[in-house]
């Protein structure tokens, strides 16, 4: 073989290489929940007590409490998963809620985010989505 195909290959070899092992791992609920924890949120991982669709979320849920507001991280397997969360949110969100939804409710990975009432100050949600682990 030709220096310059083995070398073509090789470069080739590396990139696809890299890219396989740069596969960003999905949020889970435990490492999610103890840094929460450390931050001073109060937090519930009973999944079956924080409603129907948390409970349905095939990886978990969890809700982190702060004064005067708190967020419901749903865990789904994939992004996939997580944008079929945001729909079920969507579908069964009380009318008070359905009406600012898009307000409250953002995907980060296979994460979503569902906050109580506001979306947080930015310094705020940076350290809930900070907390986001695998």
């Amino acid at each position: 073989m030709r220096p310059a195909a083995c070398a073509l290959l090789l470069s080739l070899a590396l990139v696809l290489g890299g890219c396989a092992a740069s596969k960003p791992k999905p949020y889970r609920v435990d490492g999610t929940a103890k840094c929460l924890r450390e931050a001073g949120y109060q937090v519930r991982t009973d999944a079956d007590k924080l409603g129907a669709v948390a409970a349905s979320a095939s990886v978990g849920a969890l809700r982190a409490l702060e004064p005067g507001n708190n967020v419901t991280i749903s865990f789904g397997e994939t992004q996939r998963e997580a944008a079929n969360i945001t729909k079920l949110y969507r579908r069964f969100a009380p009318p008070k809620l359905a009406r600012h939804i898009d307000d409250v409710m953002e995907v980060q990975k296979n994460a979503v985010l569902l906050w109580g009432v506001h979306t947080p100050p930015p310094d705020e949600l940076d350290k809930v989505v900070g907390c986001l682990k695998s």
